[in-house]
């Protein structure tokens, strides 16, 4: 093929091989198609190129057919036994797809937690639902502002009024999606406080479902809904409705909102219902298992706080709203007069909540401002007294090791002493037997040497006439030598002896010098204040200075020894005065 690149250059509008159907072609100018002898795959769009299979490539393509299908084949077989080894461990397999499956949700349940801030709610199955601080799942966190649902408890139906883009619709939805999401096993962007129950049915109607195709108004998607919902309801079952009985006459509307509300509070349902209508409000306001709610709207700047208000009721402030968007003042009076006209009573009560909702606000602005700083205080006490008692921590530990050091110091010169007093005692009694065997030895090589001279005098003697004198002489010679033999080795004995027994002498002095200095020292410490542990490590100063002493009182020469002698309080701590004693023993 690059041959024929090169070669056929001038008939390609492109220099390279393309493929087509899975073919390696060239692509052949239209006007050389005939004059290129190859199979025609494909052509351009613009008729300009035609892709050309050479015939000279067709039988090396046909070969790589060939293998790709022997290639598929191969695969198939390895497929094969692979499958049969397999199935002899189906259930294994099966079993351990189910288990990461299993572990797959678990971890991805943990991880959506993580992200969204959530918790693990209490759950009852008593229809209870007390949710703190809920956030909607979908809304970042850093914008969204958490709310407060209670219901099921004191009350069992929750009417929600307010503006238009108040937060109604979210506040039904994040009850509804927070709920589920309990039920499936997640974790809730709520606080960990919060209670949720178990529903047979979460049934919600939101939004405007109108569809033209199905000649379905608002009002009549509502209620084809609402329908299905009554239709499937139970006792133990959760409903959200949105917008009740819009979309068609307000009187009507809010008459048959009242009636679906009452049904399913007589099923036993949990209903958080949002509308506008101020007969459903009055309505909630007179039933004790009914409570109204609103969303809170700032009027001076004219945008919702997305806050959830319970126990009191809101207000659409189409009006507010309408001046703030600039509508004819005169249109705005008339209003006003109408709405107080057929709304006297319903706006007092309305005013009044507001203001007293203003008011305890304020009060609880206060108070949480108040709890701030005393939980800021609190925690810098409690961070100052985790500190006091670090320090104190440390302080005993590090008291307790330098006891702990001191106390190994102490026994551990106690320990050298002794051992050092033991080894220069053994190297006396090492020395004065090494002198006892030398002058055993010498003793017995003296004889030897003499027998021998005498058996050369004998030899001698033998030459000489008189042999029976020269025999006696010898007899008396030896006689001799074993005779100063045993006094040389007796007079040895009691020098070993005598060594020995100024040994002795020595260590009976030296015990009752070290006696007699414990006694002082001991004396002058107490006197001075100091504790249990200073006077063992001056025990064991004195019992060092004792075997310097007898050291030196044994091996002779002069040896300068430093000897603690008094104590004394140098700023509360007790310390030491040496003196310097010298030693002297003649050779």
């Amino acid at each position: 093929m690059q041959e024929l690149l090169q070669s056929k250059a001038k008939m390609l509008n492109e220099n390279l091989i393309v493929m087509r159907n899975g073919r390696m072609c060239l692509c052949v100018k239209a006007e050389y198609k005939n004059v290129l002898k190859g199979v025609i795959h494909d052509e351009s769009a613009s008729k300009t190129t035609v892709y050309i299979e050479p015939f000279s490539a067709l039988e090396i393509a046909n070969r790589i057919v060939s293998y790709k299908e022997e290639e598929k084949t191969e695969i198939a077989k390895i497929l094969a036994q692979l499958s049969n080894v397999a199935f002899a461990y189906e259930l294994e397999i099966k079993n351990n797809f189910n288990n990461l499956i299993a572990l797959d949700i678990i971890f991805a349940k943990a991880l959506y937690a993580i992200s969204i801030d959530a918790y693990k709610p209490s759950i009852n199955e008593m229809g209870i639902i007390d949710i703190k601080k809920a956030r909607h799942p979908l809304i970042d966190r850093q914008k969204c502002v958490p709310i407060d649902i209670k219901l099921g408890e004191d009350y069992e139906a929750i009417i929600i009024t307010g503006p238009n883009t108040g937060g109604k619709t979210v506040a039904i939805k994040t009850c509804g999606l927070l709920t589920l999401m309990m039920q499936a096993g997640l974790l809730i962007p709520a606080s960990f406080d919060s209670k949720m129950a178990v529903f047979d049915n979460v049934f919600s109607d939101i939004g405007d479902e109108q569809s033209i195709e199905q000649s379905l108004s608002s009002f009549s998607a509502h209620m084809t809904k609402v329908i299905r919902i009554l239709n499937e309801l139970t006792n133990n079952s959760l409903v959200l409705l949105d917008e009740l009985g819009s979309g068609t006459d307000p009187k009507e509307g809010s008459n048959l909102a009242i009636s679906i509300v009452e049904y399913l509070l007589n099923k036993k349902s949990r209903v958080i219902v949002t509308t506008h209508y101020a007969d459903l409000k009055a309505f909630a306001y007179d039933k004790d298992n009914i409570i109204n709610a609103s969303v809170e709207f700032d009027t001076k700047t004219l945008r919702p706080t997305y806050k959830l208000l319970l126990g009191v009721p809101g207000r659409s402030n189409a009006i507010t709203i309408a001046r703030g968007l600039g509508l004819n003042e005169e249109i705005i009076n008339r209003s006003i007069e109408l709405n107080e006209t057929n709304h006297t009573d319903l706006s007092l009560m309305l005013s009044k909540l507001d203001d007293q909702n203003s008011i305890l606000s304020e009060q609880i602005a206060k108070y949480e401002k108040e709890n701030l700083a005393l939980n800021e205080r609190l925690a810098k006490l409690q961070a100052k007294e985790l500190k006091l008692e670090a320090e104190y921590a440390s302080f005993i530990n590090k008291a307790k090791k330098e006891a702990n050091d001191a106390q190994v110091s102490a026994d551990l010169e106690i320990a050298n002493s002794i051992a050092k007093a033991q080894k220069e005692k053994a190297v006396v009694q090492a020395e004065a037997t090494r002198e006892s065997k030398e002058a055993e030895i010498n003793a017995d090589t003296l004889i030897a040497q003499k027998e021998n001279d005498l058996a050369i005098r004998k030899a001698e003697l033998q030459k000489d006439a008189d042999t029976k004198k020269a025999i006696a002489d010898a007899a008396y010679q030896i006689q001799q030598e074993t005779e100063r033999k045993t006094v040389e080795i007796a007079t040895a004995d009691a020098n070993l002896a005598k060594q020995e027994k100024a040994i002795i002498l020595k260590e009976r002095e030296v015990e009752l010098t070290e006696r007699t200095l414990e006694a002082t020292i001991k004396k002058q410490a107490e006197a001075a204040g100091a504790d249990p542990g200073t006077l063992r490590i001056l025990k064991s100063y004195v019992e060092g200075a004792g075997v310097n002493l007898e050291f030196a009182q044994t091996m002779g020469g002069i040896r300068e020894l430093s000897l603690p002698v008094t104590v004394f309080r140098f700023c509360g701590i007790p310390c030491l005065f040496f003196i310097s004693v010298k030693t002297w023993r003649s050779p």
